[in-house]
């Protein structure tokens, strides 16, 4: 759980910069992730609300609205999401291995 967190918390640092358009709406990109994790089985329901709680709440702290937070998450969580209807369960089950293995890369500390 802990680098599905990092990864997302590190998104949510420049949510200012999402806003202004000059990087891509990291709300969607939570959405994102937060689909392919649920598709996966990677977290719990429970854990999944738990780090949208803390993405939302970072996000905020960086000035991002929470309508603005909750329509951009909602976009990513449905694109996500129909992403993953097409794909057999063989493909689904790849690209789920491949995302847990990008999950367990080592972020450089500060």
């Amino acid at each position: 759980m802990t680098t599905w967190a990092a990864v997302a918390g590190l998104t949510f640092t420049t949510a200012a910069w999402a806003q202004s358009g000059g990087l891509p709406n990291l709300a969607e990109l939570g959405g994102q992730m937060h689909a392919a994790a649920q598709v996966c089985g990677h977290h719990s329901a429970d854990e999944l609300q738990k780090m949208k709680a803390a993405q939302k709440a970072q996000s905020l702290q960086q000035g991002v609205s929470a309508e603005a937070f909750d329509a951009g998450f909602q976009k990513g969580l449905d694109d996500g999401l129909a992403k993953f209807k097409p794909l057999s369960a063989a493909q689904k089950s790849q690209t789920c291995a491949q995302l847990k293995a990008l999950s367990q890369v080592k972020l450089p500390q500060r």
